[in-house]
């Protein structure tokens, strides 16, 4: 058995093996609550000054740390991320 809540609050069924002649032979309930993601994640430095630059050429790569304080995996929130500003520069991971 699997618990996968697709919402909050507590979950409840039961399992129940029967016989083809409906017999019952066993049972089990179950319970489980859906709680919200802890996701709680940091970043430092909070900003970074790339400074001015020619159309076309790049900075060298900054460094950002990344730090999740909370008890959801890292992995399950952040895949990859980019930012573009309309009309200014293009950031990537």
């Amino acid at each position: 058995m699997r618990f996968a809540p697709q919402s909050l609050g507590l979950r409840s069924d039961s399992l129940t093996l029967r016989t083809s002649a409906g017999v019952v032979l066993a049972q089990a309930g179950m319970t489980g609550t859906g709680v919200p993601l802890d996701a709680t994640l940091t970043i430092s430095p909070t900003s970074h000054d790339f400074g001015t630059l020619p159309v076309g050429s790049a900075t060298v790569s900054q460094v950002f740390t990344v730090t999740n304080t909370g008890t959801t995996a890292s992995a399950a929130l952040v895949t990859a991320g980019s930012a573009q500003t309309p009309g200014g520069p293009s950031l990537s991971l």
